[in-house]
């Protein structure tokens, strides 16, 4: 089985995006977990991969917000261009 999940937070840095997961679950499924991807490109401060937006994070909150506004809208954030992920179920963005 598998099916995609959009998830659209309503509170935070990410308020108003949107983040795509797909699923994939075997036919051994509950006994075997399902496998989870997140398909959306987003600067991740949690990423351990991530470490330029975890020091942006910790060194400046208020430049890490207006990165993530800016990826979000499909801006480029340190030569890097994010694809639009506005939340598709909300009227405010």
């Amino acid at each position: 089985m598998h099916f995609e999940v959009t998830i659209c937070p309503d509170e935070g840095y990410y308020v108003h995006g949107a983040f795509v997961f797909s699923f994939q679950a075997s036919p051994l499924y509950p006994h075997e977990p399902p496998k989870v991807k997140c398909k959306t490109k987003e600067p991740n401060h949690e990423d351990p991969q991530h470490y330029e937006a975890a020091a942006v994070l910790r060194e400046n909150p208020k430049l890490f917000a207006s990165n993530v506004r800016k990826a979000l809208s499909g801006d480029l954030v340190d030569g890097t261009r994010y694809p639009s992920a506005y939340c598709p179920y909300t009227d405010e963005e």
